[in-house]
């Protein structure tokens, strides 16, 4: 019972998820918590998710500040921009390397208890990349498209007792209606996002 009690509470953390390669087993999940598919709609979305780099557990110092917020609902578009606060808490160097250590990326050359992280956003359908700056400064990144929502990502290092920002200004089409939707990634903290979007529109 206390197995079932856990595997439930990870399914409703959005802590465990399941990919199936059979079309019609992959077909229910996506019905399912445990799909886990990104919203059939047209709302504003953003989506911010963090991956270590380095393959080490310094994840467990990491914590979140999340902001999202647009303009008014005028004209075809609106600009909207997209922010993550990450701040290393780390505060103990004697930790072994599989914890504070470069595991995983050892080229880097990363001083000891650095957080090196994948930041990525996934944003509203239809929206477009305008920047994206890390502590106000432009950044290398990449984009993409995941279930027709926009998708941009870039890397960051954040030292021992120290945070990084990261902004993304983007701009969303007209059609972008109803509730802002912002999941949070389930992580060592549980962040409240901050959230200033108009509602524009039905829900859609």
């Amino acid at each position: 019972m206390d197995l079932v009690e856990a595997l439930g509470r990870g399914v409703h953390e959005r802590r465990i998820m399941v990919y199936s390669t059979d079309p019609d087993d992959q077909r229910i999940l996506d019905t399912t918590n445990l799909g886990h598919q990104l919203p059939d709609s047209s709302a504003p979305y953003m989506d911010v998710t963090v991956g270590n780099v380095a393959g080490n557990k310094i994840d467990y110092y990491l914590r979140r500040e999340l902001r999202y917020t647009s303009g008014p609902c005028t004209g075809k578009t609106r600009q909207s921009t997209g922010s993550i606060t990450l701040t290393n808490t780390l505060d103990d160097m004697s930790l072994p390397d599989y914890v504070i250590g470069s595991m995983g990326a050892t080229r880097a050359n990363l001083p000891r208890g650095t957080n090196f992280a994948n930041v990525q956003f996934t944003l509203t359908r239809g929206a477009t990349i305008d920047k994206i700056s890390v502590n106000g400064a432009p950044t290398l990144y990449s984009t993409g498209e995941l279930d027709g929502h926009t998708v941009v990502y870039t890397q960051v290092r954040i030292p021992a007792g120290e945070s990084v920002n990261v902004d993304v200004t983007f701009t969303e089409p007209k059609s972008a209606h109803g509730r802002a939707q912002v999941p949070v990634q389930p992580l060592v903290d549980n962040p409240t996002p901050t959230i200033d979007v108009p509602v524009c529109g039905p829900e859609g």
